[in-house]
């Protein structure tokens, strides 16, 4: 049956007629408008056509006689068009025209959005609101996200958001959406967790971002980026600091426990030394004149070890007490010019066994500082007994002292082995000592120097070395020009002959025979 269509009624209108719900007469202008041909569409019913090849934003069944409406029609290249569905009806035959929106495209609408769809950096969509959320372009990388088959464009385009997203019906997503259209606001989120996709959770970053026409919110551009790599890489690292901190936590405990089995320990060996060296004071006292040169000698050497042995306990339980922090310092205002000089001097007997010469020089006559007299003591000692014991014989140990502005310079200089480069940090590591033939057969644990860096550092100064395999070592000390509160005198800063000092230089020397 030939049916007559009023050209004046559609002049502005692409048509097609439509008998018993099936496609019987397609104009040529809708053929352009649409891009399909009539093979495509002729005898088809037109339910179907609307919404699986034109994919049309409106129920065409809804559309009554004489009633326009704009929604959108996709092309078989899957590109959007704006247009004004109408419905006519001659008899039993329905004429339902299409007129484009000629002023509304894409690239004009969403220039910026447009040029990131057509690069795949970022997952970029952009949506129509009709009042359904219909997704009206995308890049690659977007559709990447969705699930098999809706990662294809002609799954995806064209279509409502809740038919291409997995599990979207009372998902988070879909509240964060409600929310959007109903205060129209734009919406950034740096983190948020999707776990409804077949491949599992998956974490997102996302910007929304809503456009307004004159009823509210007519389009939504939206910026994805998927940063389930980055979170899950983040949760292992925050998982595995937890482990640290709790492997760190018992660590701790272990290495309290040790020190305090150190200081247990070390108190109880320090007793029977303190009897032994007593019994050998003792014996030189009471029987000395009746001893034999080789029992002098085992006397002697009784003595040694027994001070090599103080070295270490006091060693350890000065360590375990700065560990445990139960350590203190008793700091005086004293002239450490004097007090370097009579250290000095006093190690000279155990120098000239070996015809080392010691010099002592200053460029300051007086510089009293706030120190605590015992540690120092501890310190230079301990530097000038290695100095002797890793310098070859006719050598050189140098005392130099000078004012540094802020600071009191204080360096001892051998002309020893020296210490190679790769081997000096370690010296100052608890039971740091450097391998080589001649510090092996110098004895000791090594925890003298570790202990010498935390003396310093406890009276605010730090230490330092330079060495060259071959020529010596040079260990520099610089200590603050602060002084102490209370005032003490600082003309006899130690009392250098007192038993102090002859018994800490007996323990720190130790490891040197006097012959």
């Amino acid at each position: 049956m030939k049916v007559h269509v009023s050209r004046r009624k559609l002049e502005s209108y692409a048509y097609i007629l439509v008998q018993e719900n099936r496609i019987t007469h397609v104009d040529n202008r809708f053929l352009k408008l649409s891009g399909y041909g009539k093979d495509d569409i002729m005898g088809q019913d037109i339910s179907q056509v609307c919404s699986e090849l034109l994919r049309l934003t409106y129920d065409i069944r809804l559309l009554k006689r004489g009633q326009e409406t704009a929604c959108f029609l996709f092309t078989k290249d899957l590109y959007p068009r704006k247009v004004t569905v109408m419905l006519r009806q001659e008899n039993d035959v329905k004429i339902i025209g299409f007129k484009e929106d000629i002023n509304w495209s894409i690239e004009d609408k969403f220039p910026f959005i447009d040029r990131l769809c057509d690069h795949n950096t970022l997952g970029t969509g952009i949506f129509a609101i009709t009042p359904n959320i219909v997704l009206l372009k995308a890049n690659e990388t977007f559709l990447s996200f969705f699930d098999e088959p809706f990662n294809k464009r002609e799954n995806a385009i064209g279509r409502q958001i809740q038919e291409f997203v997995t599990g979207w019906k009372g998902s988070g997503a879909e509240k964060i959406w409600e929310k959007i259209l109903e205060k129209g606001e734009y919406f950034h989120i740096n983190e948020y967790e999707y776990d409804r996709l077949e491949r599992g959770t998956t974490y997102w970053k996302t910007i929304l971002m809503p456009i307004h026409g004159k009823n509210g919110v007519q389009y939504v551009a939206e910026v994805t980026e998927e940063i389930t790599q980055v979170v899950l890489d983040r949760k292992r690292i925050e998982e595995q600091n937890v482990m640290i901190s709790q492997q760190k936590e018992q660590l701790e405990m272990a290495l309290q426990m040790k020190d305090e089995f150190f200081s247990m320990i070390s108190h109880e060996f320090k007793t029977p030394l303190n009897v032994i060296y007593s019994a050998v004071q003792a014996m030189e006292l009471i029987c000395g004149d009746e001893l034999s040169d080789k029992g002098k000698g085992f006397i002697n050497k009784i003595r040694q070890n027994t001070f090599r042995q103080l070295r270490l306990v006091n060693n350890i339980l000065d360590i375990t007490r700065m560990n445990a922090r139960q350590f203190s310092m008793h700091i005086k205002n004293l002239d450490i010019v004097f007090l370097t000089k009579a250290i000095a001097e006093s190690v000279e007997l155990y120098a000239k066994q070996k015809d080392i010469q010691i010099n002592f020089t200053s460029e300051v006559e007086q510089a009293v500082i706030g120190i605590d007299d015992e540690k120092y003591e501890r310190i230079l000692l301990n530097l000038m007994s290695n100095a002797i014991k890793f310098t070859p014989r006719n050598g050189r140990i140098n005392v130099n002292l000078a004012d540094n502005e802020d600071t009191i310079r204080i360096e001892i200089e051998d002309t020893g082995i020296g210490i190679p480069k790769e081997k000096q940090k370690e010296i100052f590591e608890r039971f740091g000592q450097v391998d080589s033939s001649l510090s092996r057969q110098a004895e000791g644990t090594g925890i003298g120097l570790s202990l010498v860096k935390r003396f310093v550092e406890a009276m605010g100064g730090n230490i330092s070395l330079t060495s060259e395999v071959g020529t010596g070592s040079t260990f520099t000390i610089l200590l603050p020009k602060n002084q102490a509160e209370e005032v003490d005198t600082f003309n006899s800063p130690l009392g250098l002959t007192n038993d102090r000092l002859i018994n800490t230089i007996r323990i720190e020397f130790s490891d040197i025979y006097l012959t």
